[in-house]
């Protein structure tokens, strides 16, 4: 199974940290992280599969529709409010522990080109 290339684009630290908790214990690593506002545009060219985005403001529509025209690319909105996934591939996860985050990255692959 190929390791997840994955960028995380945040807002809040506690999120960031947490992800990055979570990741570490299931021996993966970010390609890169930014906090936001972040050009979507740059995104395509460090090749991610997962960009894991937290949900927020105005802008990340804008972000997230400059993005989506992306091929490749898994999208995964985190809310820290409920808890709730949104899986740019039509999917939509309630998280019941952190394992299930972990799961995710595992199952939820890029669409073939």
């Amino acid at each position: 199974m190929p390791v997840p290339r994955i960028i995380l684009i945040w807002r809040h630290l506690i999120l960031r940290e947490a992800v990055l908790s979570l990741l570490a214990q299931a021996r993966l690593e970010l390609l890169a992280d930014y906090e936001q506002p972040v050009d979507a545009a740059m995104i395509p060219a460090q090749t991610p599969s997962h960009v894991l985005l937290e949900a927020g403001e105005e802008e990340n529509g804008r972000f997230l529709a400059d993005l989506l025209q992306q091929d490749g690319i898994t999208i995964i909105r985190l809310n820290l409010e409920d808890n709730r996934l949104q899986i740019f591939q039509r999917q939509d996860h309630a998280l019941e522990s952190p394992a299930d985050f972990i799961n995710l990255l595992h199952v939820v692959r890029p669409k073939p080109l």
